[in-house]
């Protein structure tokens, strides 16, 4: 269970960490509809679909036998919340998570059973076939069916978002140098402070603290599984402490977005007046991936 947990946990914690502000924003991934919790849930689902169903068919053409999962990649749990209230209940999502049913439904692996009956020669095939050659500049084994799977997903997810990246890496310079984003990072830092977080540039504070988290738990629970006589004292300290410091963190953060957005937002919006027809074609490609995407994920 503990295992699972940890994997749910860095799941949660990267979505809080990226999560937006609760009001709405006008930035270019709202042009583009990216920051609609709903439509990325439902793509996430089907990129996980189609990378399992491209990796079966890899696999089949090497004379593997792998079954996809069903279950799709771990969510966090009430993605509905806003950032502040998510980390009232559920903090960084790391020891919050022991003990719930987070991490009971995610499938189990449906190629074990076949990979424990392979011999030791025939299971290093196997994982050869999947994840490619340890060292591939010294073997002539093809790519593994994973990467490959993997590049053909969120590799051309990635491609397709290629000029939006790009936008945002050449106007963020001028964004960071707009005189009113100086005060609304200090503001942040300062907010941090008031807070009893650490003295630590904003952006880092979150991951360090969800690091000290993860520290503490793993000296609670032990190396995964998990003990089963841990203390259950010092976990529910750990998890008031989490959320203490995860809601402080949410409140500070949302604090400096509510100054922040609104000045990159100017700068956005510029560019996407000037660059109509190539936020037109990446929604045609993102719209096109999509059905790829779908059709792949039901076997087509």
């Amino acid at each position: 269970m503990f295992a699972a947990v940890a994997c749910v946990a860095v799941v949660t914690v990267a979505v809080w960490l990226s999560k937006p502000a609760s009001r709405p924003v006008q930035g270019l991934y709202d042009y583009l509809g990216l920051n609609d919790p709903a439509t990325s849930g439902t793509r996430a689902k089907l990129e996980d679909q189609a990378t399992e169903e491209l990796v079966a068919s890899c696999m089949a053409s090497r004379g593997f036998t792998y079954r996809p999962r069903r279950d799709g990649p771990p969510q966090p749990p009430d993605p509905e919340l806003a950032p502040v209230e998510w980390a009232e209940k559920w903090g960084f999502g790391i020891a919050t998570s022991v003990g719930t049913s987070t991490d009971e439904s995610l499938e189990a692996d449906p190629n074990d059973s076949f990979i424990q009956s392979l011999s030791g020669t025939q299971r290093n095939a196997f994982f050869t076939a999947l994840r490619g050659a340890a060292e591939p500049a010294a073997s002539s084994a093809p790519e593994g069916c994973l990467p490959l799977a993997n590049d053909q997903v969120y590799g051309r997810y990635n491609s397709v978002l290629t000029p939006v990246s790009d936008a945002l890496e050449s106007i963020g310079p001028d964004i960071h140098q707009d005189s009113r984003v100086a005060p609304a990072i200090a503001d942040w830092a300062s907010c941090h402070v008031g807070a009893g977080l650490p003295r630590d540039h904003p952006e880092r504070v979150a991951q360090r603290l969800a690091s000290d988290v993860s520290t503490q738990l793993m000296a609670i629970m032990g190396p995964p599984p998990g003990r089963p006589d841990y203390d259950r004292a010092a976990l529910s300290s750990l998890q008031a402490y989490e959320k203490r410091v995860a809601t402080a963190v949410a409140i500070c953060s949302q604090r400096f977005q509510d100054a922040y957005r609104p000045i990159a937002n100017e700068y956005e919006s510029r560019w996407a007046s000037l660059h109509a027809d190539t936020l037109k074609q990446v929604t045609e490609q993102l719209a096109e991936f999509d059905a790829d995407m779908s059709r792949i994920a039901s076997g087509g």
